[in-house]
């Protein structure tokens, strides 16, 4: 019994040396993915910092774009209110000049045809002016 006692003993004694290894070897493990993941969560927390940089460095930039939009924007509306008045002058301008235009074609129709009808009566007095000359 004793001896039975004694093998009982040394198998208990090699359970806890293999438990006590298996405890080593998984607290070993634990301890190494433990690093590991803290090296990756480091590396995690330095993206999302030079993200998170990045971010407000571009939302920066966007605010300065638009800021800069917006005055040339009111710039340009205001070059273009310039540009639809001078349009509209130029438009009225060339409405009177073709009104001036067609005022002096029919003056110089109506010349011309002044100048036809004196024509006219020249040729018909023209006989009776020789005859009164020659007299």
């Amino acid at each position: 019994e004793i001896e039975s006692k004694e093998l009982c003993a040394a198998h208990c004694e090699r359970l806890l040396d293999d438990s006590g290894a298996a405890d080593a070897a998984l607290r070993a493990s634990y301890a190494q993915r433990s690093w590991e993941l803290q090296g990756q969560l480091g590396a995690l927390r330095q993206a999302a910092q030079r993200k998170a940089d990045d971010a407000a460095r571009y939302r920066k930039e966007v605010e300065e774009c638009q800021r800069s939009w917006r005055a040339d924007r009111g710039v340009s509306v205001r070059d273009l209110a310039y540009l639809e008045s001078q349009l509209s002058e130029t438009r009225a301008d060339v409405a009177e000049l073709e009104s001036e235009e067609e005022a002096a074609l029919i003056s110089a129709d109506s010349d011309e045809f002044s100048a036809g009808a004196a024509r006219s009566k020249v040729r018909r007095l023209w006989p009776a002016v020789e005859e009164a000359l020659r007299q």
